[in-house]
Order: structure tokens, then sequence, then C-alpha cells
């Protein structure tokens, strides 16, 4: 489990596994990075929550135990008909922005998304797209697109593209929860208070600075290891391991070390403002990528 990989968890390795998949890792902004867990028993936070910056010359890396999945108990009891919401893999570029959550500052849904509605009603995250299938149909849901994969006339697998109110946001503001419980439906939750104090920190230290539109890049388990034995191509400093170390929640800020690297650009396409960024009177950014 991701958990397990901890150690494995740097800037180096980060960077290796971006530039695998690539997407786009940014020198001027806040980079964010969830890597989810092979463990589909939803419930627990099991999850990691990756920021990281560049600031003189120097990568800052911080984490935080989180999860990128809804509970067991939303599974069982979605609040869509069509049913329960699992964010799908990849980079979402400018997606969230700075903004509130059930009336406290979180990273608020800006652009639309595309979830996986798992509707079965167990405890178990069914998110792999099926291989075999007769027919797939596409058909609006309001400001949203509904796609529908058929065999033998019966429905097997469904998404869902467009503004659910996927957000990033803490869970208890008093404790350590042990479950997910009614915390995410959906969305991106980190578990510890003093870690969320500290995540939400950076989100309004940089919000201004980037126009607040924030990037969260998705990324597996099978994709996390799998990039760790991929070519690293940096084009500066190759980053030393025993130089990086990775915080977690009750880590003092002051024991932060990083040294340095450089990205891969990554041009991206134009893409329409959406409802929530006339709510936010966030102004239009024309390089954005177009996940639909």
């Amino acid at each position: 489990m991701i958990q397990d990989k901890k150690q494995l968890i740097t800037i180096d390795n980060l960077f290796k596994i971006l530039q695998s998949l690539k997407y786009v890792i940014f020198e001027d902004k806040l980079n964010i990075v969830v890597l989810r867990s092979s463990n589909q028993n939803a419930g627990k936070f099991d999850d990691i929550e990756c920021v990281f910056w560049k600031q003189d010359n120097e990568w800052i890396l911080h984490t935080f135990t989180c999860t990128a999945d809804p509970s067991d108990l939303y599974l069982k009891n979605p609040l869509s008909t069509l049913g329960c919401g699992i964010l799908v893999p990849g980079q979402h570029i400018d997606s969230w922005c700075y903004g509130k959550h059930k009336g406290y500052s979180a990273l608020v849904q800006l652009k639309k998304l595309t979830v996986i509605r798992d509707n079965n009603k167990d405890s178990i995250l069914d998110y792999n797209r099926p291989k075999v299938y007769d027919k797939c149909k596409v058909t609006p849901n309001g400001y949203n697109v509904v796609t529908r994969w058929y065999k033998d006339d019966k429905v097997i697998f469904v998404e869902e593209c467009g503004l659910i109110g996927l957000d990033n946001h803490r869970a208890s503001q008093f404790s350590v929860v042990p479950d997910v419980g009614l915390y995410s439906a959906a969305c991106i939750v980190i578990q510890y208070p003093r870690g969320w104090d500290m995540f939400i920190s950076y989100i309004r230290e940089w919000k201004d600075k980037q126009n607040n539109r924030f990037t969260i890049a998705l990324v597996t388990e099978q994709q996390f290891d799998k990039g760790l034995n991929m070519e690293y191509t940096s084009t500066s400093t190759k980053v030393e391991e025993n130089n990086v170390s990775t915080i977690s929640e009750l880590t003092p800020l002051s024991t932060l070390r990083t040294t340095t690297t450089d990205a891969i650009p990554i041009f991206c396409k134009p893409q329409a403002d959406s409802p929530v960024e006339v709510k936010y009177g966030i102004r239009k950014n024309p390089f954005v990528r177009n996940e639909e």
C-alpha cells in the first residue's frame, strides 16, 4: 500500500513519476499530487497528498495523510442516483480554487472533472473501465455529461463529467478520526487537523500568486510504482535522496531541507469559464488543459 512507501516519496521520485506521465511540474506555482492507494476497500485514510514548490532555487516537499476516495458509507448510500463518485486519475489543470467548503476555507472545485459512478452499493471501490462492452452512450445531465457503457443491453459502467462539488478539505477540525465516514462522498480529504492547517496555509500563501487556480495530479499506486522504474531526465541537478526530507503532519517546519532540479514544460489548451468561476469572480486563464 502507498502508506508503506512513504520513504520513497521524495522530490526526486515525484519528478520521475510526473515526468513518466508527461504531467506539468510548475516552478512558479504550488504543485499538488495525490497518491491513491491500490487498496479498493473504502473507508480508510490510506492515500497521501503531496505539496511541493520551488523557493530560493530549492524544492520544498510536504506530505499529508488523506483519502482520494469516497467512504464505504457513501458507496452503500450514494447521494446521486447514478452512484457514488470516484475521481479519475490524471492531472486536473487549474480545476480548484480557494473558497468555502461548508463554511470554512478549502479548495473548491472550479472546472469540470470526470468521476466514475459506482452504483452497486458495496464497500469496494469499482473504478476500472470495462475492457469488453457492446456500446458506449453519451447523454447530457444538466451542465454535466454522463457516459454509459453497455454489455448485452445492460449498463456495466458509468462516468459523469461536470461540476459535482468535488472539493479538497479536512476531516474533523478537532481530532484525528480513524475512518472517513461522512467526510467524503467523492472529495479529497486530509485526515489530521494540524496537517490541514498547514496545507491550507500554503494555499492561502499561493492563491494570489497563481490567480487562485490550483492543479491536482491524482496518481495511482500502480503509476507510482511504474514511474519509479522509468529513467529520470532532469535538465539541471539531479536530486540526491539523502539531501531531501519529506515531512509529515507533525514535523516542525524548521527541519525542511531540499535541493533543486528543473521541470519539463507541457503546454495546455484553452478551456471555457465555468459557473464556479463566475461565482468566485475568477479571471479566465487561456492556458488550461481540457480534461474532457
